[in-house]
């Protein structure tokens, strides 16, 4: 489906979605092609997550040589200015319609990300000098994440603290068979669901379902794994020091 038929989209979604169609330029503009046309009529979305670019019937090669493009084409509050002013477009016309798209996610968005917010408006720069120069540089932006906040925060903070009491366990009891016992217990008994809950590995990004799903539920789904996981390593650390 269209990715304008979705009603709400967090801050990751959008994030996912932009770097998505941003890799699939990325690859087009390789091969010197221009899109020209990247909005949200032309961005498909699979039941799974998965971003896919379609309608190509106005993209063309880049020619570097011509000033001007011969016709005016692209969607309108998409397209950019240069598309409507027979100037020439080229990859940073396809940058600002993904400014454009993810300035339209952004207003049917449940969170409000100012680093998304300035690289749309970014994007979105009526020059076309005053934008990102390549789609990798706009994918470096996309890619930087604010810090996480409230009780992931605290968990990372707890991670690093627990991970380097762990570590100086080991080095103090390297000689020490229990004490390096009990430095593998207290990694898994407060360290590794710490991990999990803090989604640390990204393991959440490999289950589409799960990444993508209502945040109520995630939430919840996150409470109950940090239990399990909590439950599990209390269980091995009865069993290595028993």
């Amino acid at each position: 489906y269209e990715i304008k038929e979705r009603r709400k989209f967090s801050a990751e979604e959008i994030r996912f979605y932009a770097l998505s169609v941003c890799k699939g330029l990325e690859f087009l503009h390789g091969l010197g092609i221009i899109h020209r046309d990247i909005s949200y009529n032309n961005v498909m979305l699979s039941k799974y997550g998965q971003v896919k670019i379609i309608d190509f019937d106005i993209s063309h090669f880049e020619e570097k040589e011509k000033q001007k493009d011969t016709l005016v084409m692209g969607t309108a509050g998409f397209a950019a200015p240069e598309q409507f002013g027979f100037m020439r477009s080229d990859e940073k016309t396809d940058i600002y319609a993904v400014g454009s798209l993810i300035h339209f996610m952004l207003e049917n968005s449940t969170q409000r990300d100012k680093d998304l917010i300035a690289v749309a408006k970014k994007c979105m720069s009526f020059t076309p000098e005053s934008r990102f120069k390549n789609v990798g540089l706009l994918i470096n932006a996309l890619s930087k994440k604010e810090g996480k906040v409230g009780v992931f925060k605290v968990l990372r903070f707890s991670y690093y603290m627990l991970s380097f009491l762990t570590i100086l366990t080991i080095i103090v009891s390297s000689f020490n068979i229990k004490g390096l016992i009990t430095a593998i217990s207290i990694f898994l008994c407060s360290v590794f669901p710490i991990m999990l809950f803090s989604n640390e590995w990204n393991w959440q990004d490999t289950f589409p379902w799960f990444k993508y799903a209502e945040r109520k539920f995630k939430i919840f789904a996150e409470i109950i794994i940090y239990i399990t996981a909590l439950m599990i390593s209390a269980f091995l650390f009865g069993l290595f020091i028993g």
